[in-house]
């Protein structure tokens, strides 16, 4: 896995529109860094929030 994923990549693995992905970055929900118009979102990041939805300690 690469180490960032961009926001429309996060969105499509939560299944979720990449609207929700960026008020999730807006309200510290999940952490990623802007690049120009776009953000990217640490691979690490993203499994601790799949391992959130699973139920599972991170």
């Amino acid at each position: 896995m690469s180490p960032y994923l961009l926001s429309k990549e996060v969105a499509e693995r939560f299944r979720v529109d990449p609207s929700t992905v960026r008020r999730w970055l807006k309200s510290g929900r999940i952490s990623g860094h802007r690049y120009g118009r776009d953000w990217r979102i640490p691979s690490s990041e993203v499994a601790r929030m799949e391992a959130e939805a699973r139920g599972e300690a991170a």
